[in-house]
């Protein structure tokens, strides 16, 4: 046996409802383990969870299921054949969190390609 000061609790959900449902405010005192659905992990997510719920203990993100690739899928090579370095970074947050860059993320990728070409260049003429 071990004593137990708070009991052990499991929450999923997206973080706002979490945070917001007062069907949850039992929790507040238990120990928690938060499995977040959110498309993308939300900005300092423990940090509000344990504002709400000061026992959190574990903090999981589930991202929607991606299925393998089928074997005749082209190479990554052929997929970023003739592509940009802007629609690359721009396809990859895509696919990483599920949703397309925000235009103020948009507007920063193409800072960060462009700073790196310049760096490129600085680099061959040195």
């Amino acid at each position: 046996p071990c004593p137990a000061p708070h009991r052990l609790e499991r929450l999923q959900g997206p973080l706002e409802d979490l945070l917001n449902d007062p069907a949850h405010e039992p929790l507040k005192d238990a120990w928690l383990e938060v499995t977040l659905t959110d498309p993308a992990l939300p900005f300092e997510a423990m940090a509000r969870l344990r504002r709400r719920f000061p026992h959190t203990l574990s903090l999981k993100h589930l991202r929607a299921f991606i299925p393998a690739q089928a074997t005749d899928t082209p190479t990554y090579t052929e997929r970023v054949r003739g592509r940009t370095e802007l629609d690359i970074a721009c396809d990859f947050i895509a696919d990483l969190r599920g949703s397309a860059p925000t235009p103020d993320e948009h507007a920063l990728l193409q800072q960060a390609v462009d700073a790196a070409r310049v760096n490129e260049l600085q680099k061959e003429t040195v």
